[in-house]
């Protein structure tokens, strides 16, 4: 069997410039600020277009860095409708005020009080929050949900308290999100030691106690026992685009633009980037050959993981966050299809209606 992508959810790496340089990025993608890009956003939001995603994250680089992003913004909201979700580093959120009209979702980038972001990220927490302080009244007036994610690690654990003060005290509707750091096994990471896992989750939980809007992302994750030999069910939902219009899943399972070898070839030359290039391409062809799919994946990571938790029945404060991205954009077709593929591949038991009810806001 051979199944094409539902592509509901789509993450465009808009630009690789930023003005930037935090420690968890990829900087051999990653360019300066100043960089010049050769791109055609015209013909990236056709092929967009064509697979018409539900909900469409736009990422970096740094997306305020791209002068057209109000008009390419504005076209892809006139095309298709869907959910747009901007993921910024708050270094300039009022250069993102011409976009607000066509974003559901801003998403700031932090780590936690100073001087840890300063240490993370090279820009201090509090100019962050002024900053995002003083548009807070343009995102009100065009109804833009306001989220900071903060990557969690060893060295932020223990801030978790104050930091989420800190976000309280510049409004009240601003949501924080916890994410673990990658990889999971890694030195900063939490998931290493069980007794830091736990600290986390009772922080977490008497923040909620409290009053604080907090949600985390650490349910996808930890439903794993072995990093090393993960499933990844929303590998089949979800696509990624990049800077040059490069149209991939995690799974290679849909046709891919032969273009910019450039870019893929330094991936390959990566560490295990050529076991990781075989194992993809081993997996696409037992999948064309049999009535049944490899789920598995080498890298596990947070991306969309909300949506393999609603397939296997697992509850998480985060998945009412995100599923209401899908809300007026679901046909009774995609449910079907949905059901359908998941009973047969995934979940017996699963239930489309429970899906149903995340997205209209009713579960």
């Amino acid at each position: 069997m051979y199944q094409k992508n539902f592509a509901w959810i789509a993450t465009w790496k808009i630009t690789r410039r930023c003005n930037l340089y935090c420690v968890y990025c990829d900087h051999a993608s990653m360019r300066k600020a100043t960089h010049r890009e050769n791109v055609d956003y015209s013909k990236i939001i056709e092929t967009l277009n064509g697979y018409s995603p539900k909900i469409l994250n736009i990422s970096g680089g740094e997306p305020s860095l791209i002068e057209e992003l109000p008009e390419i913004l504005s076209e892809i909201k006139n095309r298709w409708r869907p959910f747009i979700r901007v993921v910024h580093n708050g270094t300039g959120p009022e250069k993102l005020i011409k976009s607000f009209p066509f974003i559901d979702r801003l998403v700031i980038s932090m780590d936690g009080p100073d001087p840890i972001n300063k240490a993370n990220r090279g820009i201090t927490s509090s100019s962050v929050l002024e900053k995002l302080k003083s548009v807070l009244p343009e995102l009100k007036a065009h109804n833009i949900e306001v989220g900071v994610n903060c990557v969690l690690t060893t060295a932020n654990l223990k801030s978790m308290r104050e930091f989420a003060g800190q976000v309280r005290s510049v409004s009240e509707s601003l949501i924080l999100s916890f994410t673990p750091v990658m990889p999971p096994d890694g030195t900063l990471s939490i998931l290493r030691e069980e007794s830091l896992v736990q600290e986390f989750f009772e922080t977490y939980e008497d923040l909620k106690k409290q009053g604080f809007s907090v949600m985390h992302v650490f349910d996808g994750i930890t439903r794993f026992h072995n990093f090393k030999s993960i499933q990844c069910f929303n590998q089949y939902f979800n696509i990624r685009v990049s800077t040059e219009g490069q149209v991939l899943t995690c799974a290679m399972n849909i046709d891919l633009n032969t273009r910019h070898y450039v870019y893929y070839f330094r991936k390959l030359l990566a560490k295990n980037g050529i076991i990781k290039a075989f194992y993809r391409i081993k997996q696409k062809v037992a999948n064309s050959m049999q009535e049944s799919i490899d789920f598995s994946c080498t890298t596990v990571c947070t991306c969309e993981n909300w949506l393999d938790l609603i397939f296997l029945g697992i509850p998480s404060d985060s998945i009412p966050i995100y599923a209401r991205g899908l809300r007026g954009r679901m046909t009774d077709e995609d449910y079907r299809n949905a059901e359908t593929f998941v009973r047969r591949f995934i979940n017996p038991e699963f239930d489309s209606n429970v899906l149903k009810r995340f997205v209209d806001g009713t579960n």
